[in-house]
Order: C-alpha cells, then structure tokens, then sequence
C-alpha cells in the first residue's frame, strides 16, 4: 500500500490536499484499530499467537511498547461507556494521543467530557493534556488521587536513538522535590566541571 502514493510525484500544488486526505484516513484507521482492540482483547487470538497478554500481542502488532498498548486496551473498553468520545473516534475527529487523553479524563469526570472534546478538535495536545489531568483530579479526592499517584510511580532507564542514557521518573510531585533538590546538586556541579 505504500507504493501507491510516491510524495514526490505529487505535484506541490496538490501537496496540502494530498497530506490532510491522508492525515484524515490515518485518524479513521487509527480510530478503528482502537476501537476494534477491546474486542480482539475479548477473543483471545492473542493466546493462539502465543502471547502472555492482549497487551504483548496488541504491541507487537502494533509495533509500540507494552505500555502503550495496555492504555490502547483501557481506552477501547472505556469508549463502550462513552458514546461522544466514541462517535468522534469513529468519524476520525480525534488522534489515537487525543483519545487516550480524553477517554481517561472522561471516566473520571463525565460531567467533562463535551469540553474535554471541543478542546481536543480546537487546541494542540499540551493543552489538551493539561484540561484532561485538571478533569482527572477534579474527579477524585485527595487520599484516592495520592494512592493513584503512588501506583502509577515508575522509574525507566534506557539509551536513545544516539546511545544517551535517559531516566524516566514519575512520582508524586512531593517526592519529587526531594529528588530536585539532588539532582540540582549534582547538574550544578556537572556544569561547574
């Protein structure tokens, strides 16, 4: 399918209409993969490819990581619980990060979901992001969104496409603060020498 579209033989005048048509298809294609996964999840195929979990197999399809397709799995089974969200995936109004974004914040706080969805047709993704983790801890108390924040906790150690170390930390913020404060130790001293 590839082959059937060679960019450089558009001509620069159809460039724009080419890229929206094609960015419009990947959004419907995209949408439906994810609203298809909860159920590919339901059917089991996953353990005749000889997969541990719909996750593994949902990632190796896809061709992202494990994490990416546990939240994949999540938001297709919430869409069944939230008809704006899911006819707006359907007609290709929303990214798959969109989804995600809006999916989640929606169960948490319903009463959001009609702004969380215009903000996703009208604004970039920061923003977007930004509502939705506002809808999130709106929709919580304080104890049930520490606990949250607690278990969703993590630390990843991995090399770049150019061999840098990176570090991925999450934690609540209060913990946090008290990496920063040695981190900002050892980078000052990194920056003197």
């Amino acid at each position: 399918m590839a082959t059937l579209i060679d960019p450089v033989l558009v001509p620069p005048p159809d460039v724009p209409e080419v890229y929206d048509a094609l960015v419009e298809m990947k959004k419907l294609l995209d949408g439906a993969v994810m609203r298809m996964t909860s159920r590919y999840d339901e059917s089991g195929a996953w353990r005749r490819n000889g997969s541990d979990s719909a996750e593994d197999d949902v990632a190796k399809k896809t061709g992202s990581t494990k994490t990416a397709a546990r939240r994949r799995v999540q938001t297709s089974k919430r869409l069944r619980k939230q008809p704006k969200t899911d006819r707006a995936v359907r007609n290709g109004e929303l990214s798959e990060d969109q989804t995600e974004e809006v999916s989640s914040a929606a169960a948490a706080s319903p009463e959001d979901e009609d702004e969380l969805l215009a903000t996703a047709k009208a604004k970039p993704l920061p923003v977007l992001r930004r509502k939705a983790a506002e809808s999130r801890a709106k929709g919580e108390d304080s104890e049930a969104r520490a606990r949250r924040l607690f278990k969703a906790r993590c630390m990843r150690r991995f090399l770049d496409h150019e061999g840098m170390a990176n570090l991925l930390l999450k934690l609540p913020p209060e913990r946090m603060a008290e990496i920063d404060a040695i981190l900002a130790r050892l980078i000052d001293r990194e920056y003197a020498d």
